[in-house]
């Protein structure tokens, strides 16, 4: 009697197959190279200064204008203090306060651009707005403190610094 043994195929180590991941990889790194977003990013190195910083210390050499421009719900105060200057202007809301519009940002440049007259090299000024301003009224706040408007706009104050208000 025979006896019929199935044939053995030889052992051949073929290995990980990397064609699959290698074709996912060539696909992938293309549409990720499209879609990534390139930013740039700007750093303004300053520091925050509270909100007293503005006001005059009595005994002290005088040093140039501190200028600070503060965002409330009840309008914009302008505070600010040396030996030619005394600025405490206060701007009220032409409307409730709940929208940036209702901010007088035309008034508000007419005042800086007073100051500026008085102090042509100042170029800093310090914005405060208070935790419930948004975004927006911060930017309209740097629009207005930074440039004095026009068809060519000159700049103002180029140096806008965001300072945080004194927690009390």
């Amino acid at each position: 009697m025979t006896v019929l043994v199935p044939r053995r195929r030889p052992e051949t180590d073929e290995g990980l197959n990397l064609v699959p991941i290698m074709n996912l990889i060539t696909i992938l790194i293309p549409f990720l190279l499209l879609s990534v977003q390139f930013v740039g990013l700007a750093v303004v190195d300053a520091s925050l200064p509270t909100e007293d910083a503005a006001a005059p210390v009595e005994g002290e050499p005088a040093e140039p204008l501190t200028l600070l421009v503060r965002l409330t719900s009840e309008g914009l105060r302008i505070r600010g203090a040396d030996d030619v200057l005394a600025t405490d202007a206060w701007i009220p809301c032409l409307g409730p306060c709940d929208a940036v519009d209702d901010f007088d940002w035309r008034t508000l440049r007419q005042h800086l651009i007073r100051v500026k007259e008085v102090h042509p090299d100042q170029q800093t000024i310090l914005i405060v707005p208070d935790a419930w301003v948004p975004y927006a009224g911060i930017v309209a706040a740097m629009e207005a403190s930074t440039s004095r408007g026009g068809a060519e706009p000159e700049p103002l104050f180029p140096r806008a610094v965001l300072a945080a208000p004194e927690v009390r």
